[in-house]
């Protein structure tokens, strides 16, 4: 009975096992707004992007440093072919001291007659010398220039934050379009497959009129030609899904293959309605507030009035204190062991051809040109809320001409379906009407969803996240 038993267990959890290996797992469900989150955390543009605002604001804390006393340490040991000695003839000091000899001690005698026997040797320096220094310099004048250095620096940093905040929404947008996208080929794919289920209906029910000899001779070839047009339109569908998807993954940074399943949830049309309730006043003003293209070329225009002062400062004196302690061993008896000095340091490149000249003179063109650029910047963005805010109120008209041609488009077709089964009408005509009603149903569905997508679209020239729900 056991044994039975165990047989029984095997071969369920066998069974188990296999149902699992051969039954594929449920596609991942991912909204709109969760694939610009994974995009936007994961995706290499956004990490390139981020690398650079890192290294835009580890350039800006190098600057500091500049502020303040910069100490150098050195260190040397040095081995000499043979040790340094001078010959000293102290002869001289014999004829001179040799009335007071009497008055000298013993020893002082003995030394006095050795120096009359030629002189001695002084050691300048041993075979092995060694050195140790540091040195301490704080710049004065130079501080000028490094303070707008570092402005300046601080200023790129403020750019690439806000380019970075403009990359951001620039890839929010592509993947808005790309998802809306997969949503009208993914609804596509169902009404073409409707529609071809019904045109295989035709099929059939045309071939048994055929066979009665109830309609035209060439009616089924009509029907097959209609059906093989759905069958491309099908085809088209199908791939655009598979690409769109694709897309999506490689914004996620995932592997282009892939599988999730797109969710509608947090599309709402009611996003339209609400930033129209907004002047176009008003989101002009929103967009020169919040817009980071304006805020960058701002902080450009303030980082090019650093740099010139900058240059100013390279043509000033460069003025600095200076202290060093300065240890040396081996260098004989002629040689201070250990010695320290300060003082003042000045340098001026009295001459050098115009090189800090023509610096200054670029720098100026480069600030004129950031001035330049954000007054193009501020152009360009109250022609781009325009436009955006146009284009919404043209796709909101557009979709409510789109429905009331859906609609009528069904009541047509549901009208010769009842004069074609009445046979008040020929097949060609019941063709036409079907191609109506799918070409209506998908414009119905892309209209939809380029309301979505022009409300996205005028949201980020406004300045706002995508993500933002609140838009604040």
């Amino acid at each position: 009975m056991q044994r039975v038993q165990r047989n029984i267990f095997a071969i369920i959890v066998t069974t188990a096992i296999a149902w699992l290996l051969v039954t594929p797992a449920s596609a991942e469900e991912l909204s709109l707004q969760q694939v610009m989150k994974i995009a936007i955390e994961q995706g290499k543009d956004m990490q390139i992007s981020r690398l650079d605002v890192d290294a835009a604001r580890e350039d800006t804390k190098s600057m500091r440093g500049h502020f303040l006393p910069v100490v150098t340490a050195e260190a040397n040991v040095i081995i000499w072919d043979d040790e340094s000695t001078a010959a000293l003839d102290m002869s001289f000091l014999t004829d001179i001291l040799t009335e007071l000899a009497p008055l000298l001690s013993p020893a002082t005698q003995a030394q006095l007659a050795g120096m009359s026997g030629g002189g001695s040797d002084m050691l300048l320096r041993e075979q092995v010398t060694y050195g140790a220094s540091v040195t301490v310099a704080q710049p004065l004048s130079q501080l000028y220039q490094i303070y707008y250095g570092y402005k300046a620096k601080d200023e790129l940093h403020q750019v690439a934050k806000q380019q970075h905040i403009s990359a951001r929404h620039k890839l929010e947008m592509d993947i808005a379009k790309t998802y809306l996208g997969l949503l009208t080929a993914q609804r596509m794919v169902g009404t073409t497959e409707a529609a071809l289920a019904q045109v295989e209906e035709y099929e059939r029910q045309v071939q048994a009129f055929l066979d009665a000899d109830m309609v035209e001779r060439n009616a089924l070839m009509k029907v097959q030609v209609q059906k093989a047009d759905i069958q491309q339109g099908l085809f088209a569908a199908r791939k655009g899904v598979r690409l769109a998807k694709a897309m999506l993954n490689l914004f996620m940074n995932r592997p282009l293959e892939s599988s999730f399943t797109p969710s509608e949830d947090d599309l709402n049309l009611s996003i339209a309605e609400s930033l129209l309730d907004i002047s176009l006043t008003g989101q002009r003003n929103q967009a020169m507030k919040h817009r980071p293209e304006i805020k960058a070329v701002q902080h450009g225009a303030v980082a090019a009035n650093a740099g010139k002062h900058a240059a100013i400062g390279d043509m000033l004196p460069q003025i600095s204190a200076m202290f060093k302690y300065d240890h040396k061993g081996g260098m004989g008896t002629m040689q201070k062991e250990n010695e320290y000095y300060g003082g003042v340091m000045l340098s001026w490149n009295v001459w050098e051809w115009g090189a800090t000249y023509y610096k200054l003179t670029a720098a100026k063109k480069r600030e004129r040109k950031a001035e330049i650029q954000a007054s193009s910047a501020r152009d360009q963005i109250m022609l781009d809320v325009t436009a955006k805010r146009l284009e919404l109120e043209e796709a909101l008209e557009s979709l409510k001409a789109a429905v009331v041609k859906d609609d009528q488009a069904r009541e047509n077709l549901r009208l010769e379906k009842a004069r074609y089964e009445a046979k008040q009408t020929t097949t060609a005509d019941l063709l036409t009407a079907q191609t109506l009603a799918l070409s209506a149903e998908n414009d119905l569905t892309a209209k939809q969803l380029a309301v979505l997508q022009n409300s996205i679209a005028l949201k980020l020239a406004m300045g706002r996240d995508a993500l933002d729900e609140k838009g604040n």
